[in-house]
């Protein structure tokens, strides 16, 4: 009788289990990842095999520092042991953009039985200002059935971001040290799973490229989470192709990241986010569907555009022109000390800005030459020329447009300037509003990028909106406006002045700063009575700077066609 009830007591428990193991394996969908690791928290790896949701849960850890783990439970602590770690803030999160629901799932991951008797072993966190290196991983292991090296993202220091940006013409310290540490670990005779997130995703994929054909035999899968690829002119391609079949790339429908030297791997999934736009990069945003990832056939059409505006970009630059910049760059970003993003003040922007003018032309160029190509992009978009002429004669329309104005400033009353900034308004309506139909037109109905131009346009139109309701709105943004744009015009007149050789033109320049910052000052600090004043006192400004710009083109002009006449002459004497 007791074997009897012994036996019927233990099929009650196994079918008691069995709907325990549905329940986790037929979830609600599109649940949340920290969903996933609650309902899946009770089930061993023995029962439910390592999945690509559990890859994402243990990259979530490997952004914690785990080092007092360590310091407290000796060299082969357990998840399980950092739980109280986690709440006393002991164990913390190190990741750029702040915690977006990380802790939650460390925390949940921790006191699971899933997750918590996993060995945590041979973590590594190597952090350097010079050389700039950012390297952190980390492996679990369960048991005899399978261990996992994750490879930490970008953190907040200014280092990791440098090496971020490095990868464009460069093999980094990181990627070596990920080389490094997958060569040395991956041992013959078990199974092995490497991962990694953002920049971790590109360590995991340099590492498993590199690795022994022997020690890739026991690698069951690659795990690539949303990060950049390899540069084509520093690592060779046809190394990923190699091991794509034990690839597994995923990111989610909002991709800018993972775009970046895009790889070419055929088990490329798409994960659903319910994050909006950039911040979908979120490991702790990807949603799961009856404990698989959530997937979308297609990324979302409105990041399409900025991942072609990087991509032109960075391709426009060569290698050595990649690392001029980037250099720079970063020397500048390393101003007053600071070594971590959130050490950034007002104070440290302003110095940025100040150090960034010092450095080299090409730098100055590569850095305004993105602003300019979203501002471009749409009007442009499918010229094959890079500079389109109505660019290269944008000086002329500068000079055209600034002397109308001028003279309608000089010969108008106080209302010109709130004229002026509705006109400048409905103008830049009426330009988006082209863009929009345009690329309509052009793209044969896609929407690409188009939300974010219709969020624009209404944003304007409630602008406006609210300049006529509101009691002199409309006054306080047309002189705050005119008055930046005058002491913009001022600081243009220095970098012309600096420039500049000849003695007359360097006078015309000194002068016009002057003027321009005079004005600029009288829009910010004028009274509404006295804005009359400063309307012809810029006007005027706006006459003498446009016959400037008008006297350099035309000298400009005659200058290069008796180059040209000369350069033909002298061919013609050569043949």
């Amino acid at each position: 009788m007791k074997k009897t009830y012994s036996a019927r007591k233990r099929l009650s428990r196994l079918k008691e289990f069995d709907r325990e193991l549905e329940a986790v394996t037929l979830q609600k969908k599109e649940s949340t990842l920290y969903d996933y690791v609650k309902w899946v928290g009770d089930v061993g790896f023995d029962t439910i095999p390592l999945k690509e949701a559990d890859a994402l849960v243990l990259c979530v850890v490997a952004y914690f520092d785990l080092q007092p783990a360590f310091n407290e439970f000796g060299p082969e602590p357990k998840l399980s042991d950092c739980a109280l770690l986690v709440r006393t803030g002991a164990i913390k999160l190190k990741i750029t953009g702040g915690d977006m629901g990380n802790t939650r799932i460390m925390e949940e991951a921790c006191k699971s039985r899933r997750f918590g008797s996993l060995t945590i072993k041979d973590y590594v966190d190597i952090a350097s200002q010079d050389p700039p290196v950012q390297f952190s991983c980390v492996t679990f292991e369960c048991g005899n059935l399978f261990s996992l090296i994750a490879y930490r993202g970008t953190d907040s220091s200014i280092a990791g971001w440098k090496e971020n940006f490095m990868i464009s013409f460069t093999h980094t310290e990181a990627q070596e040290l990920a080389e490094k540490y997958a060569a040395e670990h991956v041992k013959v005779g078990r199974d092995w799973y490497i991962a990694g997130h953002s920049k971790g995703g590109n360590l995991a994929l340099v590492a498993a490229t590199n690795l022994l054909d022997l020690q890739m035999k026991y690698v069951k899968r690659v795990f690539m989470l949303d990060g950049p690829g390899i540069c084509p002119e520093v690592i060779d391609p046809l190394k990923i192709s190699r091991i794509d079949h034990l690839i597994t790339r995923i990111i989610p429908e909002f991709d800018v990241i993972g775009k970046l030297f895009e790889p070419k791997i055929t088990d490329t999934r798409i994960v659903k986010s319910f994050r909006e736009g950039i911040t979908q990069h979120s490991l702790a945003s990807w949603m799961v569907d009856h404990g698989e990832l959530a997937l979308v056939p297609k990324n979302d059409p409105s990041c399409d555009w900025i991942n072609e505006l990087l991509g032109n970009w960075i391709s426009s630059l060569d290698v050595s022109g990649r690392q001029s910049f980037v250099d720079e760059l970063f020397e500048a970003l390393s101003v007053d000390g600071v070594t971590d993003l959130s050490e950034i003040s007002p104070e440290y922007l302003g110095n940025l800005i100040i150090s960034l003018k010092g450095k080299s032309p090409d730098t100055k160029k590569t850095l305004g030459s993105l602003p300019k190509r979203i501002i471009f992009d749409d009007i442009f978009k499918g010229s094959n020329n890079d500079a389109p002429e109505t660019l290269k004669h944008l000086e002329l329309i500068t000079a055209a447009v600034i002397a109308a104005g001028g003279i309608v400033m000089a010969a108008a009353s106080r209302s010109i300037l709130e004229a002026a900034t509705v006109a400048l308004i409905i103008i830049l309506i009426c330009l988006e509003i082209f863009i929009i139909v345009r690329r309509l037109i052009m793209d044969h109905g896609r929407s690409d990028g188009i939300k974010e131009r219709i969020i624009i346009t209404l944003g304007l139109a409630a602008l406006l909106t609210v300049l006529f309701v509101k009691e002199n709105a409309l006054f306080i943004l047309g002189s705050t406006l005119f008055g930046v744009l005058f002491l913009g015009l001022g600081f243009s007149a220095i970098d012309r002045f600096r420039k500049e050789m000849r003695t007359f033109f360097k006078v015309l320049n000194i002068i016009e700063c002057v003027l321009a910052v005079a004005a600029g000052i009288c829009f910010l600090v004028f009274p509404r009575n006295l804005i009359r004043w400063a309307a012809l006192g810029a006007g005027i400004l706006m006459i003498v700077d446009a016959v400037i710009r008008l006297v350099l083109l035309t000298v400009r002009f005659a200058y290069s066609r008796v180059r040209k006449k000369s350069v033909k002459k002298d061919k013609k004497e050569e043949e």
